[in-house]
């Protein structure tokens, strides 16, 4: 237990030695034991959602994005972060007509892609459909470079992913749903780095919200879900 005329670290110190003490007698089939320390820092100050029932993931993640670099302009902020949306990635879908009149074996093609771009996830090879999806890191940044990737080679003439496939961006498949208030929606969040004064920050990103709701299409809308407002005191 700890009480609040304690000094917090000496308490972790405390914490960490007698967990190492007893790690000895744990049993076997406990493969790891954290010990996590939490800051008030680290907890988020502001959240704000940005709904519509009809708009597009590329548009919800554009001005989603444009809230999140304009809150991470000011200084005093930290862990400015997008949620709600998944992942984006290149999604490929192989012209199996053009690769039979090509003449080129399929398996040929597959082995290729996934040699030069060995960040496809597994499993997302579908035999059926001979689609997959891509994710955007490493040498690869978007779909146009991966569409220039060269996948088979005879006589001299290179084929190309873009000779025989539709490349194009998209999203992974939605494994949640975020909502405020029943309505569909995305977050950006943030949290206040030590030694700020929320009162302080308040006004600053007051004006950034703003902003970026002026921006805003008629059918998107931008509600401030939580803020933690002129409650806190500085944040040590």
């Amino acid at each position: 237990m700890l009480y609040h005329n304690e000094d917090v670290n000496e308490k972790y110190q405390e914490l960490v030695r007698k967990v190492n003490t007893l790690r000895p007698d744990h049993p076997e089939d406990i493969f790891s034991i954290r010990i996590n320390k939490a800051r008030p820092s680290d907890v988020n100050i502001l959240q704000i959602a940005l709904i519509s029932e009809n708009a597009s993931r590329d548009l919800l993640k554009k001005y989603g994005e444009r809230l999140q670099e304009e809150l991470e302009k000011i200084t005093e902020l930290k862990k400015v972060a997008l949620f709600g949306l998944p992942d984006q990635i290149v999604r490929v879908d192989l012209k199996l007509d053009k690769i039979a009149e090509m003449n080129i074996p399929l398996n040929a093609i597959i082995g290729s892609i996934q040699s030069e771009l060995s960040n496809i996830p597994g499993g997302q090879v579908e035999a059926g459909s001979k689609t997959f999806n891509v994710k955007t890191s490493g040498n690869y940044t978007s779909a146009e470079e991966i569409s220039e990737t060269i996948v088979f080679s005879r006589h001299g003439k290179t084929i190309q992913l873009k000779d025989v496939a539709d490349v194009k961006n998209d999203f992974e498949e939605t494994k949640h749903i975020t909502r405020l208030n029943g309505y569909r929606s995305i977050f950006v969040t943030a949290a206040l780095k030590e030694g700020n004064n929320i009162s302080t920050v308040q006004e600053k990103y007051q004006l950034a919200i703003a902003k970026v709701k002026s921006e805003l299409p008629e059918n998107i809308d931008l509600i401030t879900a939580f803020y933690q407002g002129n409650s806190g005191n500085n944040l040590r």
